[in-house]
């Protein structure tokens, strides 16, 4: 608890000497499972953010909260066949962001992510059914790499690679040797911080 409250702390410390800014962001996912031989799902994800930049602007720390569809599909044309997995969740990025140019910033830092939906989706031509997944675990952790682009009036461009670091299924039949199926998700995402 006392290490809760010395970060909390250092944060609002940090923040009373930073310059701070409030903005809304969203864009696409390209999702994918690692284990699972399937395809990307296309989805979205959007929410907010603060960042707050210290050291002469040069370095930044920017929380998120984003609601974000992942999970997997699959296609198969030759039977008209779809099977999506829609795993969805609130997400809370932690990143830390290091400005090469007054613009220009690299990020780097730990995603933490909490599922609210599981659902698989099959199509069969004109017919389709959905039904509940099991097994999946509620929480993941991951880590961010991305890059983006600030511009003076606020406008944010932005991508990023989230990579699950635990698995999300609770019963991962796997061989010893490999790792747990993980979340793998492309971010290209639009915002503007006011």
């Amino acid at each position: 608890m006392r290490k809760i409250l010395t970060v909390v702390f250092l944060l609002i410390l940090l923040s009373v000497k930073a310059q701070t800014s409030f903005g809304i962001k969203g864009g696409m996912n390209i999702a994918q499972t690692t284990r699972d031989q399937m395809g990307a799902r296309i989805a979205n994800h959007f929410g907010v953010a603060v960042e707050f930049k210290v050291n002469g602007g040069q370095f930044a720390f920017q929380p998120e909260l984003l609601y974000s569809e992942q999970g997997f599909a699959y296609t198969n044309k030759a039977i008209q066949q779809t099977k999506t997995n829609k795993y969805d969740y609130i997400s809370v990025p932690v990143m830390f962001k290091y400005y090469l140019t007054e613009c220009l910033n690299l990020q780097l830092g730990p995603q933490f992510s909490f599922n609210i939906n599981t659902e698989e989706e099959y199509s069969f031509k004109k017919s389709s059914v959905s039904q509940e997944v099991y097994g999946l675990k509620t929480f993941d952790f991951g880590m961010n790499v991305g890059v983006g682009y600030k511009f003076g009036f606020g406008l944010d461009l932005g991508f990023r690679y989230n990579r699950g670091m635990t698995g999300i299924y609770m019963y991962d039949y796997n061989d010893v040797n490999q790792l747990p199926t993980q979340n793998s998700v492309l971010q290209i995402s639009v915002g503007y911080f006011f």
